[in-house]
């Protein structure tokens, strides 16, 4: 998945040039604090605070541009993502149901 908007955009292009339909974005809210959060739980030894940080940085700096991007453009579904997974899941199934009809599953 695009992490920086020329990646979106490159997409894109390659998906009309191939006659695919255009992506669909799917993006799980979660709280600053709770993305560190987990992260730290992960446990893996490079999830160091300087590197947690970077990742945080990372993400408001090129991340957040793509999801803006998507939403602009129509095509983003977005979720709380602090919620359990199955209500998570139950949430964007309806919504892609919706979104995709036949297509979707």
């Amino acid at each position: 998945s695009p992490r920086h908007p020329w990646e979106a955009e490159l997409l894109d292009a390659v998906m009309k040039d191939h006659g695919r339909p255009l992506p669909l974005a799917v993006y799980l809210e979660v709280s600053a604090q709770e993305a560190t959060r987990r992260l730290f739980l992960r446990g893996r030894a490079d999830d160091t605070k300087a590197a947690v940080r970077n990742r945080m940085k990372f993400f408001s700096e090129y991340v957040v541009p793509v999801i803006r991007y998507y939403e602009k453009r129509g095509r983003l579904i977005r979720s709380d993502g602090e919620r359990p997974a199955e209500k998570i899941w139950r949430d964007l199934d309806i919504k892609l149901k919706k979104r995709l009809g036949q297509k979707w599953r």
